[in-house]
């Protein structure tokens, strides 16, 4: 027979591989192998409903297959059909599926035979998440080995995620049931047991009587026990407040911390007290006049604690920024932090604090020197990556060549980022599936949670649609499924985000700098906008969409409440027009075009109107090769014409920017500048300068 075509041989050109399977299929009509690849291949096109059928024929097959190889196969065609078209996802195959390994069991008489039988399937459910199916491949293991508290543990906590997933009151009841049972039945008397499965959901149900019942033993032995039980910290500032400065000898410890203390104090007094402009200039100014006169008195190596008062100068200097959008406020605290890391290169807070305020100035260049050098890796990228990525791709998406960074390629660093999900997803899916080998069943709802985190990401999503914003501004790489990152490609799955970013890398003194400067911008609403403008794109350039649901992404875009910007309004329209492309739909394209500020009030809005911008032509186009006589031809050319002179108008502005030498921020001596002569800041400002203009330059390098 000939070589049996496969889903992963055929994926990139499933029409090839349909008529593959389907001119072998016609000799034997019934083979598994080539059934359950053809419906893959069907589902990888979106021929739903054909998909279905060859699924429904693999089902029906008669005399039902035993083999588990087949099993498997059948299982995976199934379990792809649903997962590709539903969310959220099920936590089942399928009653049909569930029919054919229990006939695979009971067809064994070798008890050890069914063990792997059930083992291969609870190790399936897993790597799936189908956590019903994992359910009952541990209850069928419990009934062939009762004695195994492995076995117990496990289901235990797979019942346990059952309830916390899906909010079930009976999986919650069962799973609480399971728990009290091996305390009473002292399952922590068993040598080498793990036994913090039950502390686990104690703690995650809450029942207080039940903690402190596990309190020191076995059973408590775990993060979750540990955190439910433990009591407030109490908070130490207010005894250092209560020191004088007077009382210590000027340049020792004790002297720095009662000034350290009593800045604290006076910053959160001008935080509820609503100090202007000028008293939060003033406090930086002072603070920073402290930090200069302690390092020449002290070892600032040993004493790390003098960087709190820059910290709490750049504090004061970001709040001013945030209440009267003032860029000057945001160059002094950038030129205070580089200050303390020429006095100490080795302060982290500094570094990642740079990092926002560059990408707030839009000064990714200088940014990129300070991300690089915080050693990002793995797992961190989900925490920190926010504050440099996000917003990476409009703010400088080329290369940046005079950068001294290891990596200074943007969309290198994200396509990093993004390939430590897929990772590390399939290294936590291992751990978890090889608890019944090893018997760690107490991480098994550490490594769920980790991993419902990772497929959940909030981050994951945001760099995904800057990937794919590099591909539509360079057309690099092809934007195909292999660059979606998030499925299933429906909006619901992209809106379903769990928010992992961490604010709290540098600092807070009673008010988060960080979250500051990174933007209270609704996660949902760049979710949706940013979708809208990738659809749009993918639709009028025959790529793959990020969503197929493009109805309902644009009922959720049409129920936003915000309102949009001219950018995101003109993306939505023409979703709108590519959906229904009529002398209707026309219209709003026309009012959203018009709507466009000109010039763009920053890069980023340049960035954003350009890449709405490049849309709509090649959306016109497809609009008018579907359905030539449909749309009026002169209403059609008079926006086509509108958007290049938009496009090639961005472009020549931006130029006059990057040539443009301005020391916006730099004028005036209010805040910090007046304890520093101008020598002492023109590198600074000539950085500054630099950065801006090459920030300017990548807009002409667009395609």
């Amino acid at each position: 027979m000939a070589k049996y075509p496969t889903y992963d041989e055929y994926r990139d050109k499933p029409k090839k591989g349909i008529a593959k399977c389907d001119e072998l299929l016609k000799r034997t009509p019934k083979d598994i192998h080539l059934l359950a690849t053809k419906s893959q291949l069907q589902t990888e096109l979106g021929e739903t409903t054909k998909a279905k059928a060859t699924i429904d024929a693999l089902l029906a097959l008669s005399p039902p297959t035993r083999d588990l190889q087949e099993i498997s196969l059948i299982e995976d065609a199934v379990v792809e059909h649903l997962f590709s078209s539903t969310f959220p996802q099920p936590a089942t195959a399928g009653p049909e599926v569930a029919k054919l390994w229990e006939n695979a069991a009971k067809s064994a008489t070798a008890v050890n035979y069914k063990l792997d039988l059930q083992s291969l399937r609870f190790t399936r459910a897993v790597f799936d998440n189908r956590l019903q199916d994992a359910q009952q491949a541990l209850i069928q293991l419990k009934a062939l080995a009762p004695k195994n508290r492995v076995f117990y543990m496990a289901h235990a906590a797979v019942t346990q995620m059952l309830a916390s997933t899906g909010g079930d009151e009976l999986s919650g009841r069962l799973a609480l049931m399971l728990a009290k049972k091996a305390v009473a039945e002292k399952f922590d008397e068993v040598s080498g047991l793990d036994c913090r499965v039950p502390g686990q959901i104690f703690a995650l149900q809450g029942k207080r009587e039940e903690l402190e019942g596990v309190r020191g033993g076995r059973f408590g032995e775990s993060k979750q026990v540990h955190d439910a039980l433990r009591e407030p910290k109490q908070n130490d500032e207010e005894a250092l407040a209560g020191l004088k400065i007077e009382d210590a000898k000027l340049g020792t410890p004790e002297r720095l911390d009662a000034l350290i203390a009593e800045s604290k104090v006076k910053f959160l007094n001008l935080l509820n007290g609503g100090g202007d402009k000028s008293a939060f200039y003033n406090f930086a100014a002072d603070a920073t006049e402290n930090y200069r006169k302690a390092v020449a008195l002290i070892d600032q190596f040993r004493y790390r604690h003098v960087c709190q008062l820059i910290f709490l100068a750049i504090s004061a200097l970001v709040k001013v920024w945030e209440q009267h959008d003032e860029t000057n406020a945001l160059l002094q605290a950038a030129f205070i932090a580089e200050m303390l890391l020429r006095n100490n290169q080795h302060i982290h807070e500094a570094k990642v604090i740079l990092v926002y305020l560059y990408m707030r100035l839009d000064l990714a260049t200088l940014a990129l020197t300070h991300w690089d050098s915080l050693s990002v890796k793995e797992i961190q990228f989900d925490t920190i990556g926010h504050a440099f990525l996000a917003k990476l791709s409009i703010t400088h998406p080329h290369k940046a060549t005079t950068s001294t960074a290891k990596n200074n390629d943007p969309l290198a660093i994200t396509t990093q980022a993004l390939g430590m999900y897929t990772r590390y997803e399939q290294k936590l899916a291992e751990c978890e599936a090889n608890v019944l080998n090893n018997g760690q069943t107490g991480m098994m709802l550490d490594l769920h949670e980790l991993r419902q985190n990772l497929r959940l990401s909030l981050t994951r999503r945001l760099l995904s649609l800057e990937q794919r914003r590099y591909a539509r501004f360079f057309r690099h790489p092809p934007l195909d499924t292999n660059a979606v990152h998030i499925e299933p490609r429906l909006t619901a799955h992209w809106l379903a985000s769990k928010d992992n970013r961490d604010f709290a890398a540098a600092f807070d003194h009673g008010y988060n700098a960080e979250r500051a400067l990174h933007g209270n911008d609704d996660p949902r609403a760049w979710l949706l906008h940013s979708l809208a403008a990738d659809t749009a794109w993918c639709l009028s350039n025959s790529a793959t969409p990020p969503v197929k649901d493009t109805s309902v992404l644009l009922q959720h875009l049409s129920d936003d409440k915000p309102t949009p910007s001219p950018t995101s309004a003109l993306s939505t329209a023409t979703l709108h027009f590519l959906a229904a492309p009529t002398p209707e739909t026309l219209t709003p394209l026309s009012t959203a075009l018009a709507a466009l500020p000109s010039p763009p009030p920053d890069l980023k809005e340049t960035y954003l109107s350009l890449d709405a911008l490049r849309t709509l032509p090649a959306a016109l186009k497809t609009a008018e090769q579907q359905n030539p006589k449909a749309l009026p031809k002169a209403k059609v050319d008079a926006l086509r014409k509108g958007a290049e002179e938009a496009i090639a108008g961005l472009q020549s502005f931006a130029k006059d920017q990057a040539r443009r030498s301005s020391r916006t921020g730099f004028e005036g001596n209010e805040g910090i500048w007046r304890l520093f002569g101008s020598e002492e800041v023109e590198g600074f400002e000539r950085g500054v300068a630099d950065a801006r203009g090459k920030g300017w330059e990548g807009v002409g390098r667009v395609k």
